[in-house]
């Protein structure tokens, strides 16, 4: 299976320690060895266990964002809306309506931007006042190259407004079998009680499939050193780096300035 990301948003719904955040891990290893940081930058928020925070240091990520880290949400969330009015203005001025229109037109100033957000229930209840933000970049975001991948525990609080920008569907398996209707419309099937195991669509038709460890390891501790070995590999191997998130550094120094501030 090959998660079409310029195809549509992805949402991924799951119970609790059934490979919702090593989903995530996943995309993010693919996205990293298949492209450059110049071609595709990520952003996490991580509203769930803070694994996904090992991978700041990463070439591709422009920053990790947790549930403690008020401020630089709310620049994040500054600079995205400022981004996708530069990109639509940029493509309008040219024509186009697509950002693989922009790409097939031989354009490559821009990366491609995933925003990755584990637990978007729980950025919900402790950001009320971003809800609308991330609804309208979910919304808006696709068409200019920023593209949303999102998971929770279950559905029931989103609704159809959120749902409904979301084209790649990933239900993994859940408490309720009330979710999977939810996800896939008078759906029948659902996943085994195994970790990893998944209900997708492909070509307009339900499967089920298993999901495979992103980094090897039998304890997690030998997860997170093959992470760290891997954010070490991908560092050789460039000298690029994503946009990262503004903030004001412990020490500011003209090497900071230069460096970041252009």
């Amino acid at each position: 299976y090959v998660l079409d990301m310029i195809g549509g948003n992805t949402f991924i719904v799951g119970a609790s320690q059934y490979g919702k955040t090593a989903m995530l891990q996943l995309i993010i290893r693919g996205l990293a060895e298949q492209y450059t940081p110049d071609e595709v930058s990520l952003y996490i928020l991580d509203f769930a266990s803070m694994a996904l925070k090992i991978f700041d240091d990463l070439a591709h990520v422009g920053g990790v964002v947790t549930a403690s880290d008020d401020v630089t949400l709310q620049t994040f969330f500054r600079m995205m809306a400022k981004e996708i009015a530069i990109r639509k203005e940029k493509m309008s001025k040219l024509g186009l309506a697509s950002f693989g229109s922009y790409k097939e037109a031989g354009h490559t100033d821009l990366p491609f931007i995933v925003v990755m957000l584990d637990n978007i229930t729980a950025f919900r209840e402790l950001y009320e006042a971003f809800d609308d933000e991330f609804l309208n970049m979910t919304r808006e975001g696709l068409a200019v190259g920023v593209n949303v991948v999102v998971t929770t525990a279950q559905t029931r609080s989103l609704g159809y407004k959120y749902l409904s920008n979301f084209a790649n569907r990933i239900a993994l398996y859940c408490n309720s079998k009330d979710e999977y209707n939810t996800m896939f419309e008078r759906c029948r099937m659902e996943p085994k009680d195994t970790p990893g195991r998944a209900l997708i669509t492909l070509s307009k038709e339900l499967y089920e499939y298993q999901n495979y460890l992103p980094f090897e390891g039998e304890k997690e501790i030998d997860r997170v050193n093959s992470i760290k070995s891997f954010i070490g590999e991908v560092g050789k191997q460039t000298t690029q780096r994503a946009r990262r998130i503004p903030e004001v550094p412990d020490l500011l120094t003209p090497e900071y300035i230069e460096e970041n501030l252009d």
